[in-house]
């Protein structure tokens, strides 16, 4: 006895059945996290290692290409390494594979870096630091203006009474501030007073570090008590560094405020300027752990503000610039939003066609139970509620109802032959077992091979697809349970009794005959099907050759920022009076919240955050971009500006632009430049790009410093000394630290500000012979002007030119990637090669992947379907559609303007589990009628005629539970239009064609299975 006999024999059994998943579901449901895209680790760690005042140059040839040999013989799992070295200071990146072990690597690196600290790496060196906790985008951005106060007493206040507020929060991993400057104890000293009274740069140096320190003191031990003794010798206010006494000799006091001006000020020598819509202010920006929320971070901050608002001084503002959180759930409330559309949409359709609302129930009731029944398959998997598993919810509604869709259709025309709704039922569900099992297993074999691949898109794929996969495999347990019992009890011998009723049904019989009627045709001509079949092929190709192609659509994720270059050699004070004109055209665009206008190592740069989409912003971020070029061209032509709207998700790479490497393979940086450069003149002419900048350029005045070492070494002056003198009078060097209440500032010790342009200082630095004679530093030092680079980087272990820009709205990263190779090669030396980093190198990675995935679902579903046939005939026939659908969806996708990306690859991967579905139905169908004694023309085109009603209704169910996607607006909204064009697109060309692609095939296939049965009876 098969399990639809057994439930319709048993309806309660039935009944409990599908009851007991439902309430697993709600269970689940209430237990999964709510995110907004599937968390993906990229396994990173960074170093970063620094030497006072030591060149690029000397960073990445004497510590970066160290480090990463060190790391490269260590370490295993590496996908890219990359360094970047700059004055003083060296970073290195190290990604891995997402199949290592992470922390034992992290082990790996520590111990191969503590390996070489003494042995290879440049003498008095700080050990390189090991940092393994990394942060993804801000979520939040808070603005702090107060008129009273300066920048630098604002940014001292938050980071001191505002930072610790957040910095503890569950699930933050870094508070960060911009604008102003941190606080720095300065020793600004006059090098005429230090060479008239014969101070040298290391008696101030070893002043400060033997004065200022506490030292334990020890223990006095009496009789009865211990008294344990406590110094307080440290340094507590500016007052007594000044009083510090350098030289006590023949009764001549020098104290440090005799030849220094001591003070509290910035720590940095230019504090980086912050206008908030124009005013002074200081932003803070909090950002999550990978491991963590961004949902729940922003909700606890967001508490955590109305918290300290009542606390903030008189006249201090608080405001959120930014919040993310919006926008995830905006996007998140669509999806659910898009589920109720697509229900009633799938229940008009199935009520249309089926003519009855008893018939109708049967369906409808299968939408609830597998909804709620796939969020236990989400708990199951570890999953969340997200924008893809929630795709994946709205798809599955016109899914779900398939299956039972085939059973109640099969029932009903046993009910019109005569039998009672029982004995139809038991009849007809028999029959369909098969094509439902059948049905079942090809969709959810679309996605076996998600469940063998890794990376960033694998993970993405998987959530998507195995709760697609999920909900379908539900429905197909429903259709042999719960919907057979259903017919049983709810079909009756005539239900299509309304006026609109009748006149669906009798359109739908109408057109079955004129469909066999046609089909009939066509069979006669069939050889032009396969001729229109290649054509369509061909023309899909083409299309799919001029369509563009990127990782993640553009969402407008409520802000943009802007990438400002500068004039060569245009100083601050140039920078920020274009930067306040920049400012002024934003205030003439409607929708924008916020302009963060502010200055990193990078260059200027300018945060815009959007009001609120639907109430009181209606153009979206990329209009509002498109209004505020001409603006900014016109009013700023001072400076460059270029725009760039982020991608909402993080794949394991913070470049969300074109990320170029020019790799060199020896140690020739000119040879590198001049590659560079060409490359850079190639790029700057494509109007896919803007703001295309390279990481070597040669275009900063320096001086080379020379030391004589022959006279330094006759007048018994170290080199020790010389460098320690230059490092303290013009590196700002810091020598200890200074506290004052809970504060503690570092002290920095440097020449003066005028002296600091002066080259004549040279003329009054002194250094001490070792006969103690003051000797002029002038005399022992020689400054040659040459023109250097402030950066350099390396990129797997070898030199490299990084090549940056912004991609320009309106291109993609394909198109940017397909424009480059072409160009690149011919500029490029013998010895240089080139790759991508950043976006395009996921977009690559995402291809490559992406195929391999499509071509083992193909694969999958061609064996699942030989087995399940008992052929390897039929299910050539069956996915014979899938080139056509594949054509139809990528045709729409070109004519509504979509790209190829990650939501779209997926639309086209579950289009092959779908529309071959028609193609069981119409195969086993026929297959049964060859058996009962018709040949293969007769028997396909009447199956092809009893299949139809049901096909459609399918299709049509899928197709309109899928427009609340195909018309998405507002948050989040691109990447579901596009994968909802995608599917209506791909079912709508797949549905007509299969209706006359499969009976064509298994004309010609078919033979094969007459083939193979004849010579089977043969043999017996």
């Amino acid at each position: 006895m098969q399990l639809p006999e057994i439930c319709i024999r048993h309806p309660v059994f039935a009944a409990v059945l599908s009851i007991m998943l439902m309430i697993v579901g709600i269970v689940s449901f209430n237990s999964l996290e709510m995110t907004y895209f599937p968390r993906f680790d990229s396994p990173t760690v960074s170093i970063s290692a620094s030497l006072d005042g030591a060149s690029p140059e000397s960073m990445s040839k004497d510590v970066a290409s160290k480090i990463e040999n060190a790391i490269q013989s260590s370490a295993s799992g590496i996908i890219d390494m990359k360094s970047t070295s700059k004055i003083g200071l060296t970073t290195i990146s190290v990604t891995f594979n997402n199949q290592v072990n992470y922390y034992a690597q992290v082990n790996n690196i520590r111990g191969a870096i503590a390996g070489i600290q003494n042995t290879q790496l440049p003498a008095g060196m700080d050990p390189p630091t090991v940092s393994t906790e990394f942060v993804l985008t801000p979520t939040l951005n808070l603005a702090f203006i107060d008129p009273s106060m300066s920048q630098t007493q604002l940014r001292e206040f938050v980071a001191n009474k505002m930072t610790n507020h957040f910095e503890n929060l569950p699930g933050v991993g870094a508070v960060w501030l911009y604008g102003g400057s941190d606080r720095a104890l300065r020793v600004w000293l006059n090098p005429v007073r230090m060479a008239a009274l014969k101070i040298t740069a290391s008696d101030i140096v070893n002043a400060l570090g033997e004065d200022n320190v506490d030292f334990p003191a020890g223990v006095i031990q009496g009789e009865e008590r211990n008294f344990t003794l406590v110094t307080h010798v440290r340094f507590t206010n500016p007052k007594q560094f000044s009083s510090l006494i350098l030289r006590d000799s023949d009764g001549q006091i020098v104290r440090l405020g005799d030849i220094a001006k001591v003070e509290l000020g910035d720590d940095s020598l230019t504090p980086s300027p912050m206008k908030i819509n124009g005013k002074n202010g200081i932003v803070m920006e909090i950002r999550p752990m990978t491991t963590a929320n961004p949902i729940d971070v922003a909700k606890e901050a967001r508490e955590q503000i109305e918290k300290i608002q009542k606390t903030l001084p008189k006249g201090m503002t608080l405001k959120v610039a930014y919040d993310q959180s919006v926008f995830l759930l905006d996007a998140i409330h669509a999806c659910f939003e898009a589920i109720i559309e697509a229900i009633v949409l799938v229940i008009f359709v199935i009520v249309l066609f089926l003519g009855s609302l008893r018939a109708a129930i049967i369906p409808i009731v299968t939408i609830p139970v597998c909804i709620i029944s796939v969020f236990a398959v989400m708990l199951l998997f570890g999953f969340t509620i997200n924008i893809m598993t929630l795709l994946a919810v709205v798809l599955a509604i016109g899914l779900v109802v398939d299956d039972a869709i085939v059973v109640v259709e099969n029932v009903y025309r046993h009910i019109e032959k005569g039998l009672s709704p029982f004995e139809a039922a038991l009849a007809g569900s028999r029959e369909i077992v098969f094509a439902v099992i059948a049905m079942t297993l090809t969709l959810a074999a679309v996605y076996i091979p998600i469940g063998l691949s890794s990376g960033f898109t694998a993970t993405v794929f998987r959530e998507f697809a195995f709760t697609l996969a999920g909900a379908v495999v539900i429905s197909g347990f429903v259709a042999l349970t719960l919907s057979p019992m259903m017919s049983a009890k709810l079909l009756q011998p005539i239900e299509r009794t309304s006026t609109i009723m009748r006149r669906v049904e009798g359109f739908l019989d109408a057109l079955a005959v004129y469909y066999k009627a046609i089909l009939v045709h066509v069979l006669k001509v069939r050889i032009w099907i396969v001729a229109a079949l290649i054509v369509l092929s061909g023309l899909g190709y083409w299309v799919y050759q001029h369509i563009s192609q990127e990782l993640v659509p553009k969402e407008d994720i409520g802000y943009f920022s802007t990438v400002i270059t500068p004039p060569p050699g245009s100083n601050t004070a140039y920078v920020n009076r274009y930067m306040t004109d920049l400012s002024a055209q934003m205030d003439k665009v409607p929708g924008i919240a916020y302009d963060l206008a502010f200055s990193i190592a990078g260059g200027p740069v300018n945060f815009v955050t959007m009001k609120p989409w639907g109430t009181e912003r209606h153009l979206s971020t990329r209009q509002i971009i498109d209004r505020l070029r001409p603006l900014t061209d016109e009013n700023v032509p001072g400076l460059l500006v270029s725009y760039d709207i982020p991608d909402p998700v993080s794949y394991g790479t913070s470049e969300t632009g074109l990320d170029l490497k020019i790799i060199q393979q020896d140690d020739n940086l000119h040879e590198l430049q001049v590659t560079a450069d060409k490359v850079l003149a190639a790029l700057k002419s494509y109007p896919g790009l803007s703001g295309v900048k390279t990481s070597l350029k040669y275009d900063e005045q320096q001086f080379s410093l020379t030391v004589d070492r022959d006279r330094a070494a006759r007048l018994g002056v170290s080199m020790g000394d010389i460098a320690n003198t230059l490092g303290t009078m013009m590196n700002s060097k810091q020598i200890t630290y200074f506290d004052q209440g809970v504060n503690s500032y570092p002290v920095r010790v440097q020449v003066q500000r005028k002296y600091l342009g002066n080259f004549d200082v040279m003329q009054d630095l002194y250094v001490k012979s070792a006969t103690k004679n003051f000797v002029p530093l002038a005399s022992l030092v020689k400054l040659t002007p040459i023109v250097g680079t402030s950066t350099l980087q390396r990129y797997d272990r070898m030199n490299a030119a990084a090549i940056t820009a912004t991609i320009t709205p309106g291109y993609s990263a394909g198109d940017v990637k397909n424009y480059i190779d072409q160009k690149i090669q011919p500029l490029l030396q013998q010895d240089q090669s080139y790759t991508y980093a950043g976006v395009i190198k996921s977009l690559t990675d995402s291809q490559g992947s992406t195929l391999s995935m499509f071509f083992l679902a193909l694969v999958f579903i061609y064996l699942i379907l030989s087995a399940q046939f008992e052929s390897f005939v039929d299910p050539l026939i069956i996915l014979l559609t899938v080139p056509l659908c594949i054509v139809g969806a990528i045709i729409t996708l070109k004519l509504t303007g979509g790209t190829l990306n990650l939501y779209t690859n997926i639309g086209l991967l579950t289009l092959v589990g779908l529309v071959s579905k028609h193609g069981i139905l119409i195969v086993q169908f026929a297959n049964q009628l060859i058996k009962e004694g018709l040949n293969r023309h007769e028997a396909v085109a009447e199956a092809a005629k009893t299949r139809l009603r049901p096909i459609l209704m399918t299709s049509f169910a899928m197709i309109f539970g899928t427009l609340p996607l195909a018309f998405a607006v507002g948050p989040g909204s691109v990447g579901r239009s596009q994968i909802g064009w995608v599917l209506v697109g791909g079912l709508s060309f797949g549905t007509v064609f299969s209706l006359f692609v499969v009976p064509v095939a298994y004309t010609y296939l078919g033979a094969l299975n007459q083939f193979k049965w004849s010579f089977r009876r043969s043999r017996d």
